[in-house]
């Protein structure tokens, strides 16, 4: 689709295609919490909470199963470079104890905010992160527009090894 104000689950059951909305609404971008301003990323947990990068909204928001608002559960304090905001996340991650990793694009850092925190710790100064991943052993992967490449961040680690791209 081409809306840039919602995230949309597809479903394929006897050879065709459901679209079905899980966060957002289909024609009205805006700040309440049931909207989304260009979200560019998303990550569906084992429970099946869709967290999504609003990015012109500043802010990460889950959206819990069937709910019709979403939670900030990261930003929404305007655009900024302060701990407790954000400045056009790209991307995100969850931990397996629901800490969220922001790509936090225009203040080229990844940003960990535990859960319920009021603020965010600057984990990684970086190039530009688009998008996150962790892998079974909790290594963090970093896509980095800025660098052209892939970062693994081990867990622990003050920084990330160059895994692909230069």
């Amino acid at each position: 689709s081409n809306n840039k104000h919602a995230v949309y689950k597809y479903t394929y059951a006897d050879g065709s295609y459901t679209q079905s909305t899980v966060a957002g609404t289909r024609s009205d971008n805006g700040p309440e919490l049931n909207q989304l301003y260009n979200p560019t990323g998303i990550h569906v947990d084992d429970s099946g909470n869709v967290y999504v990068a609003d990015t012109e909204n500043q802010r990460i928001v889950k959206w819990a199963p069937n709910a019709v608002v979403g939670e900030v559960v990261a930003g929404g304090n305007g655009q900024g470079n302060a701990l407790n905001q954000l400045y056009n996340p790209k991307g995100l991650t969850v931990d397996g104890s629901g800490n969220v990793y922001v790509a936090d694009w225009d203040n080229s850092r990844i940003v960990k905010w535990a859960v319920g925190a009021n603020e965010g710790v600057n984990m990684y100064g970086y190039q530009r992160p688009f998008d996150l991943e962790f892998d079974a052993l909790g290594n963090l992967y970093s896509a980095d527009y800025g660098t052209h490449s892939v970062k693994k961040f081990s867990p622990g680690a003050s920084s990330g090894v160059v895994i692909a791209g230069t």
